[in-house]
């Protein structure tokens, strides 16, 4: 069963309790969602559930003890009242036996419902629950009717019900997500002395509603579903269930843009908020750059080790990618052939005639760009005036819950100096507004005769509206002007004009160029825009979205189930085989016991240390274990058993990106006492154990790790006990590879490596030293110690010795480590080394 957390208000209630007075309370719905990928899409055919109060007795007498012709105040978040009349204790029971009735309703996300519609009807998905608000004020309804209504949504409309109280809901919804993560997840950060967003009591609303969710999903989870979570309204609510349901399979969507680190970090609550989101097994966003900045925000506020596509945090490890939605491109292209639709069309090119038609279609917010579409259309206006008469840009704008009076009056000052323009405004306007929305019909006939669609918006997820005129343009091939800020323009820059909307020179010759484009030029961009529609549909985002949680949950369960090391079938293991090779991490030097354990070891087998210490201080420390081999600086040095030779996986390069790294290191170890760096050959390590300040220390510690991470592949920093080590990436694994390789291949592997240069003045080592060990088939693997960043790649590809059949008997085994490669486990380093001691 796929159960889904959908974001808050999947339905909307309204009430017509008395006869004659129909009033209708506001409704929670009746405020403005501003998903990306819905808020400028009607959708394809959305006849999503709504919960409808209505009194269907209309002309019968009700018994409520108000008198129905008096006039009442309607209070913003419902119940009834009236001036000078006192409270009474029946206001609770005005609709304990109102009946109501499920009608379809087109507010919310529409891009995920008309997707799970369009899967649930492919087969893709068999089984669903939604869960979210009813989408009502609930403080005034009886539990009886709370019941009643959320008793049929989910008998009949497979809908699970969350009832926050109307403050919480305020203080969530209109405070928090709307004035505080909304603006700054979309680069417009708070300040103005109306904002909510330095209250912290709306912080405690949001994480209240979001328990309240969390609360619900284990209340109805069973075994094997799939809890698949949508949105920044509920950031908190993966770790929260994460908590309860620890093998719970858990995705996340974010539908809206993710800014840069630097953006993200004014939220207050920034750690809060990232610590919820990890609580997936898979987060996934609309596109690449956002999937980048999600990771290095996580890499620099919580530390956490991060690659492309996954990141590591307190031992649990998350899989992020960019996964775009779609729409349903077939069951739009019907509806376009309609004979409605075809009515429609008609009528608009009787209405324009020959006429370029440029449509816009947005949510009248300050953030969409509408003011600098319609400034870059009046400079195109006035440098091609032959186009004033020939051209029309019908701009529709949308109802928005954050509406400017300012805004508002700069955009029709614009729209009247446009059409002030004309010589005679009563046959032609260059301008026509549209200060609400239009049939959806009427929208795809018009789109469908558009000669361009232009989307200006300073920064949005994924703007579905592309979509759907890319579709509805298949006759004309109309060019689509796109701004590159926005998510679409990841996936369509093969195809679309990309303009930026603050160059108004650029947008204003957009125009232009898109009017005057050849049918052949129209031909080649549309088919290149349709391919990526038609293939990249909401059933292809579903599918693969589900398989993408399903897969992610695989990989980390197979991690977290390691268990004890069975150490008799340890042993009996060792004692069966001849060809053995242990690789042990080195989190600090050895105790003598250790090293006398290390000693005997290696007597008859093959042992490695592998440590981020220098070479010079590996070879002071095991002079006297000629036997033992040494892996220097995570992997950057190997050093053979019983030879004096190092071999150097770092590339040529390396130095210098170390150098240059050091640079940087140094001066950030300048501006935070206490810390200091030391650099080896291959290896830069920043150690703050002995810095007070440990908020400056962790704010320093990630702008290194962000700065090394983000500036060359070749190497990656990660921290292990408050030291950043910055290194080659993947050195430490290289270097078994090669041991591995080294013992079971005949002739030479010198080919692969170098031969760095000796510690000590000695005449250079020849190559032909590098392989004086007669190949051998291994039967015996064991790589063991300490779970940490460094360490973990070693263990991975000690699973996959093990899965290629390159021994016979392969262990991995770690210890403080919660999720890890490792297949086994031990207490401790001690217990490590105690069986370790049994063996020999």
């Amino acid at each position: 069963m796929k159960r889904d957390a959908a974001t808050p208000g999947l339905a909307g209630v309204k009430r017509v309790p008395y006869k004659r007075s129909a009033l209708k309370f506001s409704t929670r719905d009746d405020v403005d969602d501003e998903e990306d990928d819905n808020e400028d899409s009607n959708g394809v055919d959305d006849d999503e559930d709504e919960a409808v109060i209505e009194n269907e007795n209309a002309n019968d007498d009700i018994d409520d003890g108000y008198d129905a012709q008096q006039s009442y105040r309607i209070p913003k978040f419902g119940g009834f009242s009236k001036k000078k009349m006192p409270p009474t204790s029946k206001s609770s029971e005005l609709f304990a036996n109102a009946p109501f009735q499920v009608v379809e309703f087109a507010k919310g996300n529409g891009g995920l419902k008309n997707a799970i519609k369009s899967s649930l009807e492919d087969g893709i998905v068999k089984d669903y629950t939604w869960l979210g608000t009813i989408g009502i004020p609930t403080d005034a309804l009886d539990d009886k009717t709370k019941l009643k209504i959320t008793s049929k949504l989910k008998d009949e409309y497979h809908s699970e019900s969350v009832l926050p109280s109307d403050l919480t809901f305020q203080g969530h919804y209109k405070n928090f997500c709307k004035q505080i993560l909304w603006p700054t997840l979309h680069y417009q950060i708070p300040d103005n002395p109306n904002s909510k967003a330095f209250e912290d009591h709306s912080w405690e609303y949001y994480r209240s509603l979001n328990q309240l969710f969390a609360d619900k999903i284990v209340q109805i989870y069973k075994e094997d579903d799939i809890i698949w979570i949508h949105d920044y309204h509920l950031l908190l609510v993966p770790e929260m269930v994460r908590s309860k349901l620890p093998n719970a399979k858990i995705g996340f969507f974010m539908h809206v843009s993710f800014p840069s680190s630097e953006v993200f970090r004014c939220f207050a609550q920034r750690e809060a908020l990232l610590q919820g989101l990890l609580g997936s097994n898979a987060i996934s966003f609309q596109t690449t750059e956002y999937v980048r900045h999600f990771l290095q925000t996580c890499n620099k506020l919580l530390l956490a080790d991060v690659s492309h596509d996954e990141l590591r945090y307190n031992g649990y490890t998350v899989k992020v990618r960019a996964q775009p939605v779609g729409i349903d491109a077939h069951k739009l292209r019907k509806q376009i052939a309609t004979d409605v639709v075809t009515s429609w069309r008609e009528l608009i090119k009787q209405r324009w005639g020959d006429k370029k038609i440029i449509v816009g279609r947005d949510k009248f917010d300050r953030i969409r760009g509408v003011k600098e579409k319609l400034l870059a259309y009046e400079m195109f206006l006035q440098n091609n005036p032959e186009y004033l008469e020939t051209t029309v840009l019908i701009q529709i704008c949308l109802k928005s819950s954050t509406v400017e009076n300012a805004l508002e009056s700069e955009i029709m000052s614009v729209v009247d100096r446009i059409n002030s323009l004309s010589p005679n405004i009563s046959t032609t306007q260059p301008v026509v507004f549209i200060h609400q929305d239009i049939d959806f019909v009427q929208y795809l006939a018009l789109i469908a005769e558009a000669d361009t669609f232009i989307v200006s918006s300073m920064r949005e997820g994924m703007n579905l509206t592309c979509h759907e005129f890319i579709v509805a343009t298949a006759e004309k091939k109309s060019p689509l002007i796109l701004s590159e800020f926005t998510g679409s323009a990841a996936v369509f820059k093969k195809g679309a004009l990309l303009i930026n909307p603050w160059d108004i020179k650029q947008v204003s010759q957009a125009y232009k160029t898109a009017l005057a484009m050849t049918p052949g030029e129209k031909e080649k961009n549309w088919r290149l825009l349709y391919d990526v529609v038609s293939h990249q549909d909401c059933d292809y985002w579903v599918e693969a979205s589900l398989k993408f949680i399903k897969d992610s949950w695989q990989e980390q369960h197979e991690k977290e189930r390691y268990s004890a090391l069975n150490v008799k079938d340890f042993s009996l293991k060792y004692q069966t085989s001849k060809n053995r090779l242990f690789v042990l991490l080195l989190s600090r030097m050895p105790v003598e016991r250790e090293m006398a354990i290390l000693s005997d070891l290696s007597t008859d087998n093959q042992v490695y240390v592998l440590s981020g210490y220098k070479r010079v201080d590996l070879e002071r420390v095991f002079r006297r274990l000629p036997n033992v081999g040494l892996i220097a600086e995570g992997g950057s040095f190997l050093k053979l058993s019983n030879t004096s030779n190092w071999i150097s996986f770092a590339s040529e390069d390396i130095e210098s990106l170390l150098q240059s790294t050091a640079v940087v290191a140094e001066s950030f170890a300048e501006r935070l006492p206490g810390a200091r760096v030391e650099q080896g050959e291959s290896i830069l390590a920043f150690r703050t154990e002995q810095v007070q300040d440990k908020e400056r220390e962790a704010a320093t510690i990630g702008d290194l790790i962000t700065h090394v991470n983000s500036s060359s592949k070749k190497i990656h920093a990660t921290v292990v006990d408050n030291t950043v080590y910055v290194l080659p990436s993947d050195a430490a694994v290289k270097a078994v590879k090669f041991l591995v390789k080294y013992m079971t291949t005949t002739g030479t592997v010198g080919n692969d490596i170098s031969l760095a240069q000796p510690t000590s003045p000695s005449s250079a080592p020849s190559v032909a030293n590098v392989d004086p060990m007669e190949p051998k088939q291994l039967d015996f693997v064991c790589i063991g110690g300490r779970s940490n960043d460094l360490f973990e790649p070693v263990l991975g590809y000690g699973n996959e010795i093990s899965a290629e059949n390159e021994a016979k008997n392969v262990f991995t085994i770690s210890f403080d480590g919660d999720a890890t490669n490792a297949k086994e486990r031990v207490e401790g380093l001690n217990e490590l080394y105690s069986i370790l001691k049994k063996l020999i």
